[in-house]
């Protein structure tokens, strides 16, 4: 059952973009260890000169695989995982926004008010500031609480 499952996701239309992943020394594998490189260090500035260099390519060419792999750029990357992250912190640890957002590297609360009204886009998070805070979230049938 499970090599049948294997062989069809291998098969599907993102199984060669798997495959490429899988495979070293492809730049596929290449831009997957900057892109673990980010997950781990998301707190860290990020210069994509050094992921280039880290990955052993060029800085266009790591910038046209990371979009295959991911359709954003490494920057836009980081900012995703930071948000994810500082989302989890204000709904499981009770954060504020402007503390979450210093705590995945985003600066000092002070200067963070751009990068923390990012944090409350619903367009990203899909939950509005105050919903954050309460730990709701809209579902396909409306507002739902922790619960629900």
């Amino acid at each position: 059952m499970q090599r049948e499952i294997i062989y069809r996701i291998l098969r599907s239309a993102e199984g060669s973009r798997l495959r490429a992943i899988a495979t070293l020394g492809e730049q596929s594998h290449r831009t997957a260890k900057a892109i673990a490189w980010i997950r781990v260090n998301y707190a860290k500035p990020v210069r994509v000169e050094d992921l280039a260099e880290m990955a052993g390519m060029g800085v266009s060419t790591l910038h046209h695989h990371f979009r295959a792999l991911t359709a954003m750029s490494p920057l836009q990357y980081q900012k995703l995982i930071r948000l994810q992250a500082a989302r989890g912190r204000m709904l499981m640890d009770g954060l504020d926004a402007a503390s979450a957002a210093y705590e995945v590297g985003y600066g000092a609360p002070a200067n963070s008010t751009a990068n923390t009204a990012a944090f409350l886009d619903s367009r990203r998070s899909g939950m509005c500031g105050r919903c954050a805070r309460r730990g709701r979230r809209r579902g396909r049938w409306g507002w739902r609480g922790k619960g629900a």
